[in-house]
């Protein structure tokens, strides 16, 4: 057979074949786990100090805007649906929240630090008023938002 006889050729095409594979949540849920034990360890490690005081202040800020912003795009993103009180939300795009994962962790490691800092109260009142302050305020937020969507 003469090569003037053959069908063309397709090109080849390994796009479709062996596509990129995403690393499994578990491994991503392992580093977030690692990486919030290893901030449960800074309050534990330096001295009290200013600057302990001020890294402990920082991490708490950081914290409460994280967990704010988190609070807040699961709100826009269930404009208009009832969030449960228990169990994820109606729409809810991503596996891991990071922003609402890392909000609460940090804010309580930075007041414990915070609170190691500060003697005249006990280590253990300042961690766990900021937790419950922001707890409180992101329950009011989804109760807001609750009442919000059953009056429309």
């Amino acid at each position: 057979m003469p090569m003037d006889d053959l069908p063309p050729m397709r090109p080849v095409d390994n796009v479709g074949q062996n596509p990129p594979k995403a690393a499994p949540f578990w491994v991503i849920a392992l580093w977030f786990v690692t990486i919030v034990a290893a901030g449960a360890a800074v309050p534990v490690l330096p001295a009290p100090s200013a600057a302990a005081a001020i890294v402990g202040s920082a991490m708490v800020a950081i914290g409460v805007a994280a967990a704010a912003a988190g609070t807040a795009r699961v709100h826009r993103e269930n404009d208009g649906q009832r969030i449960p009180w228990w169990g994820p939300p109606p729409r809810r795009p991503r596996k891991l929240d990071l922003l609402q994962g890392t909000g609460l962790p940090l804010v309580a490691f930075g007041a414990t630090l915070l609170g190691r800092c500060v003697e005249t109260l006990p280590s253990l009142v300042v961690p766990l008023v900021a937790v419950a302050l922001v707890t409180v305020t992101a329950s009011l937020a989804q109760a807001l938002h609750n009442r919000r969507v059953e009056a429309t």
